[in-house]
C-alpha cells in the first residue's frame, strides 16, 4: 500500500511540473542548452546565495553555452537537485531492502552535478575532445 501511495504522490507531482515551468514553444531542432535554461528558469526561485568560484570559468570553457552565466547555472543546478529529489521518491519506495535510504540523499545529490557534467561535455566537444570531462582532473591514468 506505501508503495502504491508513493507512486500516485510521484507520479502527480511529475505531472505538475509542467504547470510550475515556463511556457515553451517547440519549433524546429531544440538549441543547445534549452534544457539547461528550462531547470534555470525553475530553480530561480529556490537559487543559492554564492557560485563556486570556478563555475565562472567551466562556463567559458565551455563557450557561454546559450548565453547562460553564473546565475542560470546555479539556477539549473538547484532545480536538478529538486528534480533529482523528486524522482528519489518512487525509485526509494521500490528499492529492495534499505538501498532506499541511499537513493534517498544521493538521488538530489547527482542532480546538482548534473549541470556541471554537461558543461564538462560541452567543453571537452569544443576543444575537439582532447579536454578531460572534469576541469578538475588534471592527473592521467598512464
Amino acid at each position: 500500500m506505501v508503495t502504491a501511495l508513493a507512486f500516485v504522490a510521484a507520479a502527480s507531482a511529475a505531472a505538475g511540473i509542467p504547470l510550475v515551468l515556463p511556457a515553451v514553444r517547440i519549433s524546429g531542432p531544440a538549441p543547445p542548452g534549452r534544457g539547461l535554461r528550462l531547470l534555470a528558469a525553475l530553480g530561480n526561485r529556490f537559487r543559492p546565495g554564492r557560485a563556486p568560484a570556478d563555475l565562472r570559468g567551466r562556463i567559458e570553457a565551455a563557450g557561454k553555452p546559450a548565453g547562460l552565466g553564473v546565475g542560470e547555472v546555479m539556477a539549473a543546478k538547484v532545480a536538478a537537485a529538486l528534480l533529482g529529489g523528486l524522482a528519489a521518491v518512487p525509485l526509494a519506495a521500490l528499492a529492495p531492502g534499505r538501498l532506499g535510504l541511499v537513493i534517498g540523499p544521493l538521488a538530489p545529490a547527482a542532480g546538482f552535478l548534473v549541470p556541471d557534467l554537461w558543461l564538462g561535455r560541452v567543453a571537452a566537444g569544443a576543444s575537439g575532445g582532447s579536454a578531460a570531462i572534469s576541469p578538475r582532473s588534471s592527473t592521467s591514468c598512464a
